[in-house]
């Protein structure tokens, strides 16, 4: 089957003074993301899924800083408490995302979230030759604020958030760790 779209290899990586077990909270618990995620702006559980979410499909709205929007539908493929827990997204993102925590210093959470996505807007994939950077800056701006969300969810402080995006021909793009 060919795949169409543009593919983003995005990483961010972030660290917040919150315990692992209550970043692990925040994050399975996707209906509450409204309330400290300001760029999500509709978000509906489709399926709560198990204990864990696994299983669990919900679909958002996401609202970018240049103005766009972006619609998803996310199912809870892989949980692995409270370590990782793997994503895939249909709609105008179509991929792979894995969130990975550890334990950060002085009883901190680090987390990385690793997305493999292809855009399925006709006018994304269109414009991505001189509108990449854009979308990539994009991106990086949601997740600061995610970020900033997170910590502001748990009750914590945050530490660190960075980024950095693959493209093709650098080692590891577009490759799952499974």
């Amino acid at each position: 089957m060919r795949r169409f779209g543009v593919r983003y290899h995005l990483v961010t990586d972030l660290a917040v003074t919150a315990g692992r077990d209550r970043v692990w909270e925040a994050l399975v618990g996707v209906d509450v993301w409204p309330s400290w995620w300001s760029w999500l702006r509709r978000l509906r559980v489709l399926h709560p899924g198990g204990e864990d979410g696994l299983g669990g499909r919900f679909r958002g709205l996401i609202a970018t800083p240049t103005r766009y929007s972006l619609r998803c539908d996310i199912e809870v493929l892989a949980v692995r408490r409270p370590e990782t827990i793997a994503l895939r997204a249909a709609g105008d993102l179509v991929g792979r995302g894995d969130f990975r925590l550890s334990d950060a210093g002085s009883g901190g959470t680090a987390l990385e979230f690793v997305w493999r996505v292809r855009t399925a807007k006709w006018w994304m994939n269109l414009a991505a030759p001189v509108a990449r950077r854009a979308f990539v800056r994009n991106h990086d701006k949601l997740m600061d604020d995610f970020a900033r969300g997170l910590a502001y969810g748990t009750g914590s402080e945050l530490v660190s958030v960075s980024h950095r995006a693959l493209r093709r021909g650098d080692a590891g793009f577009f490759k799952t760790t499974e």
